[in-house]
């Protein structure tokens, strides 16, 4: 099988100073398995960790839901960051396999090479996909997105993730146990609104991306 597909790395930063090794292991193979199974009908290969606790990969045929992907695994890692990158491009797998390590081809050889690139900036994302100038506007708006996000702490970001979900401060509140007010305080302060629209923008424009056709 010889196709275009989407490849995903991710790579966790500072991954030497994590302390507790074992259990980072089982929260990356976590998440791993839940984004396997909720986005189930966009993956070709599964995500699975590919080098001991610092790179996770997977293939997609649809990167609609790329930037969701991405926010679940970093908001389940946290304290800990992941650098992304991902690539649209030719996927090698002559044994018919869609185990992701046993997979090669152009977009492999694409992506490792961005993901080298991209550990001596100070960027969080890259990409090689269909449309040089369409690419750039998505590179910058992911990179945006990710620099405001990532000093976010994990109060913040749950507070931001159930207002998403309920619409209702009070709810959030009783769920996260603590006030109202420190609901509404920190989404002010975090900038949710702003935030929010940018996401909404980033999703429309992923989805004028073209998608590989299903599995049989």
């Amino acid at each position: 099988m010889n196709k275009k597909l989407y490849v995903v790395l991710g790579d966790v930063y500072s991954s030497r100073s994590i302390s507790q090794s074992n259990k980072f292991l089982n929260i990356l193979e976590t998440v791993c398995k839940k984004i396997n199974e909720e986005y189930a009908d966009d993956i070709f290969g599964d995500f699975k960790i590919l080098k001991g606790i610092d790179e996770i990969g997977g293939i997609i045929m649809d990167i609609q839901h790329l930037y969701e992907i991405i926010t679940k695994i970093q908001d389940v890692i946290y304290p800990q960051f992941m650098r992304f990158v991902v690539v649209y491009d030719f996927v090698d797998n002559p044994l018919g396999s869609t185990d992701v390590a046993k997979m090669s081809g152009p977009a492999f050889h694409k992506a490792a090479d961005l993901m080298n690139k991209l550990k001596l900036s100070a960027l969080t994302f890259d990409a090689s996909l269909y449309n040089e100038s369409r690419d750039r506007f998505l590179i910058d708006v992911m990179n945006l997105i990710f620099s405001l996000k990532r000093d976010l702490s994990r109060i913040k970001r749950q507070i931001f993730e159930e207002y998403r979900k309920t619409r209702n401060q009070y709810i959030v509140a009783e769920k996260l146990g603590i006030t109202q007010q420190a609901v509404s305080k920190n989404l002010y302060h975090m900038n949710w609104k702003e935030i929010e629209e940018v996401e909404k923008r980033l999703n429309d424009l992923l989805k004028e991306y073209p998608a590989s056709k299903k599995r049989s």
